[in-house]
């Protein structure tokens, strides 16, 4: 055997290939296990619009990490919308199951049913409403329990009323369909409006947990003990506005209806908060955790983008003549 010395040349191109391959080698294995450390799930019903946001949360993350060294693995979590003891512990089975790092809520239900289990995991949520007065946050720049997120906000109601106050300036007696869809202890109220601009107003709340409900409603004198009525966002409304709208228009009640599509069924008007910057918030929220910033510095954001619609024909069918300054101000215009 050969056992002339190796050159020190070669000797040191060894040593630097070995510490290299070695380093290569914890680098990867470091990755590996951050990576582990950054599953995100993403908490929803397995509906095709929940998956469809999911695939502009997903993409968006893409986007904003396309050059860092770590990447989040954003994981879809079905679970049913619901409060019974079954749907929490199969949810928090899954969660202590992916173990993540960080849970996205879109639905304010799921937000609070992590919260309650108490695993010490942050929490981004969506909810239509005031996180204060809701008991979500602290307040919006300090939230400081275990939450930010993307809201809404009384903002939102506030126009949607005012936009429909300036179509039917005598409306003294409002029909304010519940926000909530879930049937239980938590009921809509105007308590996240913090300073209420329409004292005035005389406010009748309704709520309807199946379509026959809403027709037969419809069909009864008690639809026209108010003078005009206010559809907040609600599944209810989205997955039946087009029921809403041809009952609605039949008996020609006034409403303000919370998306624009419903203009196409028949409503006369609708405001419809604009959240396309939502999946960004999101992501420059989860940047900000991951870098170690206290989720009580992390602010809630709240939206303060609206789209108006009017549809001219179902104005008339009612007897409302819009002004033009708000006709001019319309995104969409329906003649």
């Amino acid at each position: 055997m050969d056992k002339s010395p190796v050159p020190t040349n070669v000797r040191r191109r060894q040593i630097v290939f070995t510490a290299g391959a070695l380093l290569a080698a914890g680098t990867a294995t470091f990755a590996k296990a951050s990576l582990r450390t950054t599953l995100i799930a993403y908490i929803n019903e397995d509906r095709p619009v929940a998956r469809a946001n999911f695939e502009k949360m997903r993409q968006t993350l893409n986007y904003r990490f396309a050059n860092a060294r770590i990447k989040p693995e954003l994981v879809f979590v079905s679970s049913a919308l619901n409060r019974n003891e079954e749907t929490r512990q199969k949810l928090r089975l899954a969660l202590e199951n992916l173990r993540p790092a960080i849970v996205i809520s879109p639905g304010i239900t799921y937000a609070e049913i992590v919260r309650d289990f108490k695993l010490g995991l942050p929490i981004i949520f969506f909810y239509l409403g005031n996180p204060v007065a809701r008991g979500l946050a602290d307040s919006l720049t300090r939230p400081a329990l275990g939450m930010t997120g993307y809201v809404l906000g009384p903002g939102s109601l506030v126009k949607r009323r005012e936009m429909l106050l300036r179509l039917v300036p005598q409306c003294r007696v409002l029909g304010i369909y519940d926000l909530e869809f879930e049937s239980g202890p938590v009921t809509y109220n105007d308590s996240i409006i913090e300073n209420d601009p329409f004292t005035h107003l005389k406010k009748r709340f309704f709520y309807f947990s199946a379509v026959t409900d809403f027709e037969k409603f419809a069909r009864g004198p008690e639809v026209h003990s108010v003078d005009a009525w206010d559809i907040p966002w609600s599944r209810f409304a989205v997955e039946n506005g087009e029921v809403m709208a041809r009952e609605f228009s039949r008996i020609r009640m006034p409403v303000m209806y919370p998306r624009l599509h419903f203009l196409k069924f028949g409503g006369m008007a609708a405001l419809q908060p604009n959240t396309d910057e939502m999946y960004e918030v999101f992501a420059e929220q989860i940047v900000s955790l991951l870098d170690g910033v206290p989720l009580e510095n992390i602010p809630i954001v709240q939206s303060t983008r609206y789209n108006f619609g009017l549809n001219l024909t179902a104005l008339r069918l009612v007897g409302i003549k819009p002004p033009k300054s708000l006709i001019k101000v319309a995104d969409v215009v329906i003649q």
